[in-house]
C-alpha cells in the first residue's frame, strides 16, 4: 500500500463487461487506485489509454498479459475477470509473487478449479461466481431453505444477457452445489421435452439467455400444496463491482487461503 493507505490494484480483463464496470468504480474511489490495466492479447484496446478505449476516465495504458508479472510487483492486489484458460496462464506467470487476488472468472471445469487452487495456495484469494451482496445472501438463504421437509422439490432458474458464454452461470452452479449437498440430488436436468417426468434424484437448473439481462437467479421450493420462491435481481453490473471492491479491501493483509464472499461479509 502507499503511505496514505491507498490499495494499488492491477485489473485483468479491464476491457470486458465486468472489467469496465470495476474500472469505472475504481476511478471514483480514493482508497483504491487502479495502477495497471491488462486485457486479452487480441483486444483492440491494447496500447490505448482507458479513456481512449471508452472504459473509464483514466489515462492508463491498456497492456497485454505479458506485462502482468511487473504489474503485480507494483500492486497490492489483483482483480481478475477473464476466461478460464487465460486465468490459469496468468496465475502461472505470477504464482511466485503470492499477491492477494480477487477472482471472478467463471466457467471452470472441476479439473481447472483444482489447478487454480493449487497455483494460488500461497496467496490470499477471494473467489466468487457472483460478488453482489444480494446474491451471496441468496446462497446463505438457500442453505436455510434446504431444511424444508423432504416432500419439497427444488428448481433453479438463471437469466443472463445473450452474450454470456458459460451456461449454467457460476452462481447457478453454486446454488446447485448447495442443494445437492443439502438435499442429496445426484443429477442435474437442464431442459425437458416430451415424456420427461421428474425423478427424485433430479435437480432442475434452467438457463435463459436474452437481451441485456445483467443477472437474475431464482430458487424454487415446491411442495404439493405450497411453493416458496427466493431470488435476486441485479439491475446493473455495478451491483457486482461494488462487492469486488469490498473483497479487495478485505483480502489485502490476509494470510494465504481460498476465501469466498461469505468470509468477506462475515456470514456464518
Amino acid at each position: 500500500m502507499t503511505d496514505s493507505g491507498t490499495v494499488r490494484v492491477t485489473l485483468v480483463g479491464a476491457t470486458g463487461r465486468m472489467g469496465r464496470e470495476v474500472a469505472r468504480l475504481l476511478g471514483a474511489k480514493p482508497d483504491i487506485k487502479l495502477v495497471s490495466a491488462i486485457a486479452s492479447p487480441s483486444s483492440p484496446a491494447l496500447g490505448k489509454k482507458l479513456r481512449e478505449a471508452g472504459v473509464c476516465d483514466l489515462d492508463l495504458e491498456v497492456q497485454s498479459p505479458l506485462a502482468l508479472p511487473e504489474a503485480a510487483r507494483n500492486s497490492d492486489a489483483i482483480i481478475s475477470f477473464t476466461k478460464p484458460q487465460a486465468e490459469l496462464a496468468n496465475l502461472t506467470a505470477i504464482s511466485e509473487q503470492n499477491i492477494p487476488l480477487v477472482i471472478g472468472t467463471t466457467g471452470f471445469t472441476e479439473e481447472q478449479m483444482r489447478t487454480l487452487k493449487e497455483s494460488v495456495k500461497n496467496s490470499p484469494v477471494v473467489y466468487s461466481s457472483n460478488f453482489s451482496i444480494g446474491a451471496n445472501l441468496l446462497f446463505h438463504l438457500t442453505h436455510e431453505l434446504a431444511l424444508l421437509p423432504e416432500e419439497f422439490e427444488f428448481s433453479i432458474i438463471e437469466e443472463h444477457h445473450s452474450g454470456k458464454s458459460d451456461s449454467p452461470s457460476g452462481t447457478a452452479k453454486r446454488l446447485s452445489e448447495i442443494l445437492m449437498e443439502e438435499r442429496g440430488y445426484t443429477k442435474i436436468v437442464s431442459g425437458r421435452s416430451g415424456d420427461s417426468r421428474r425423478r427424485p434424484d433430479e435437480l432442475e437448473v434452467f438457463s435463459v439467455r436474452a437481451g441485456g439481462i445483467a443477472g437474475r437467479h431464482s430458487v424454487i421450493a415446491a411442495g404439493q400444496h405450497e411453493m416458496i420462491t427466493i431470488g435476486h435481481d441485479a439491475f446493473t453490473r455495478a451491483a457486482f463491482a461494488g462487492g469486488v471492491l469490498s473483497a479487495t479491501r478485505w483480502v489485502v493483509g490476509r494470510g494465504p487461503g481460498f476465501y469466498t464472499m461469505k468470509d468477506v461479509l462475515g456470514l456464518k
